[in-house]
């Protein structure tokens, strides 16, 4: 998907945050294939500066499947007290979209 190459790139915060902004609006308007969405939410996720959109990027990943070990034990950590709750009452079920 193109905007996943894109979010492959070098960027600055500031674009992150805006292709981030972006992205939301995409899925909320359309329904992109789950291993396209869950692709470009993980890589918003891994370089986004803001707590409040990784909440958002997490939000949405639940909707498709579970959380993947790794970003889950790392939410427990996250500024946001919100999402270290979102995660704590979340299952760990396995997924099985590569994220």
């Amino acid at each position: 998907m193109l905007i996943e190459a894109l979010l492959k790139q070098s960027l600055t915060p500031d674009d992150i945050h805006s292709i981030g902004f972006d992205v939301l609006s995409i899925l909320t308007e359309h329904e992109p294939p789950a291993a396209d969405a869950a692709a470009m939410l993980s890589l918003l996720y891994n370089d986004g500066p803001c707590s409040f959109c990784r909440e958002s990027y997490v939000e949405e990943l639940l909707k498709l499947c579970p959380l993947p070990e790794w970003m889950r034990l790392e939410c427990n950590y996250d500024a946001s007290e919100e999402l270290r709750r979102m995660v704590q009452d979340m299952g760990t079920s396995p997924c099985n979209l590569v994220i």
